[in-house]
């Protein structure tokens, strides 16, 4: 029997480029997401508290704040202080400034426990932070992965994790990870997790097809402990594509795409897999307009790409053979991994089970899909749900994980979207789905309706 039931946490008017994020706590989510007060030119967040089994409101509340504009907002759960812990990017124009701001709020009145606190940042280092990598709370300590742009915006944006306990917000220490052109960010437990994009400088190759290039751009994919500096461990491919313009690198998103992402800690116990990446990098650089003969660009390495488990210790222990695609993301079962990318502007998922080296299924969807979410579901084990998003309507299907079929009517959400997660190109995440949620026997959505007022909704079918 399908059953739908839904809320409007919000009213005003917003777009589908808005940010926004949930934490769960107990059978509650916490919704926070930004808008703008168009009459003071100032924008705001606002936290919603929805009951997860009857999409009821709980508690709804509107923050003021005194930046020109949000860039980024993220959202933690402090059991100790029984608080939600927002983490918004702050933005000024004249001059232009940055800054990370905290804010803790009491679950059960959506009041602010203490001032907003502004994370200062003590690197000394001039530069506009964004995007927010993640955050996480762990043992009362908060941590944060950020990137930061130097102001000359020649070099590599340096990619940062501040630390500072939750008792004492004067503690705050930041430390350098490394640089990047474009990075993911997770943090699970005490360990922080890095997959990068970035210019490696050295002779890499006898063929670069640039001349005087000495760089290659390359990914690389780390752990290390958050309160300590030294890598636990770092993968690295062996090939990279040559990097065109070593004075200012990052122009060369014109025509190099790039994308990733990263599952970790997806099978406690199990040493021999604990963590899957995937990455792609695809040269579309258009030679023959730059006067390069057919023989010349035969010899470059126009595709690089990988898609790997992972041991606890670093090794690659299973490599899929497999192309993967752009806005690739990825799902972790029991038994492998649930994939979606775009092959050939075609939207499509693909199963890779563990111990094999090609999928063992593809899907290509309909082409008219904009968007595709998926979520693993709590009560079935062999069973995901598939979330479409066609533009004017979502679909939703529950389907078997092994063979991607349908096993019960889809349930169609008319004039409803999907929202993003992150909107700074820097990051992974930049124009992907927000995560729908797998609760108990149903799923929870959370989606723009036709008059752009953000809706929180219960599926089951």
């Amino acid at each position: 029997m399908q059953r739908h039931t839904f809320c409007t946490i919000s009213q005003e008017m917003l777009d589908e480029k808005t940010l926004a994020c949930y934490c769960f706590h107990n059978t509650s989510i916490g919704v926070a997401w930004i808008s703008r007060d168009k009459q003071r030119e100032k924008s705001l967040f606002s936290l919603c508290v929805v009951n997860s089994d009857n999409c009821e409101i709980l508690n709804y509340k509107s923050y003021t704040t005194l930046s020109a504009r949000l860039e980024s907002i993220k959202i933690a759960f402090d059991a100790v202080r029984n608080a939600w812990v927002i983490t918004t990017l702050e933005i000024d124009n004249f001059p232009r400034t940055s800054r990370i701001v905290l804010y803790v709020i009491h679950s059960d009145t959506l009041k602010l426990i203490e001032s907003p606190i502004v994370f200062e940042d003590t690197s000394g280092i001039q530069g506009i932070i964004g995007p927010i990598l993640e955050v996480s709370i762990y043992e009362q300590i908060y941590y944060i992965l950020y990137m930061k742009s130097l102001l000359d915006e020649v070099d590599s944006p340096l990619v940062q994790l501040g630390h500072m306990p939750l008792t004492n917000s004067l503690q705050c220490s930041i430390e350098e990870v490394t640089v990047a052109e474009r990075a993911i960010g997770k943090m699970e437990g005490k360990y922080c997790y890095l997959l990068a994009c970035r210019p490696e400088f050295g002779e890499f190759s006898e063929s670069v097809p640039f001349e005087g290039s000495t760089a290659e751009w390359r990914f690389s994919f780390t752990s290390w402990i958050n309160d300590e500096s030294s890598d636990e461990w770092k993968y690295t491919p062996q090939q990279g594509i040559p990097v065109a313009s070593r004075a200012v690198p990052d122009v060369d998103f014109d025509w190099l795409r790039t994308d990733a992402d990263i599952i970790v800690d997806t099978f406690p116990g199990n040493s021999k897999r604990k963590h899957v990446a995937g990455m792609i990098m695809i040269d579309s650089f258009d030679y023959k307009s730059h006067n390069y003969t057919m023989e010349e660009e035969s010899k470059l390495v126009k595709r690089i790409e990988s898609l790997i488990s992972i041991d606890s210790g670093g090794t690659v222990v299973e490599t899929c053979s497999d192309s993967i695609g752009v806005q690739l993301q990825l799902y972790a079962l029991a038994d492998g991994i649930i994939g979606t990318d775009i092959v050939d502007e075609i939207r499509r998922i693909w199963k890779w089970s563990f111990g094999e080296t090609h999928f063992s299924r593809i899907l290509r969807l309909d082409q008219n899909v904009q968007q595709v979410s998926i979520a693993i579901s709590q009560a079935e084990t062999r069973q995901i749900w598939l979330i479409e998003d066609f533009g004017n309507y979502i679909k939703v299907s529950r389907r078997d994980s092994l063979t991607l079929n349908e096993i019960s009517s889809p349930m169609i959400l008319e004039n409803m979207h999907l929202l993003i997660k992150e909107g700074n190109w820097r990051s992974f995440e930049c124009n992907k789905p927000l995560d729908s949620l797998s609760y108990k026997d149903g799923l929870l959505l959370l989606l723009l309706n036709e008059k752009n007022s953000l809706t929180f909704h219960k599926v089951i079918i």
